[in-house]
């Protein structure tokens, strides 16, 4: 995991959303499925 993940995976106030857009469904599912599986 890199520092800069490792710093946010400390914080304990999780509010936060991330709005992905793109004109290929295929690249907003897989953030999405990279995001869902990264959760810190």
């Amino acid at each position: 995991m890199r520092k800069g993940l490792q710093n946010l995976e400390n914080n304990e106030n999780h509010n936060y959303k991330i709005i992905a857009v793109d004109d290929e469904q295929g690249i907003v599912d897989s953030l999405s499925i990279f995001l869902k599986r990264s959760r810190l």
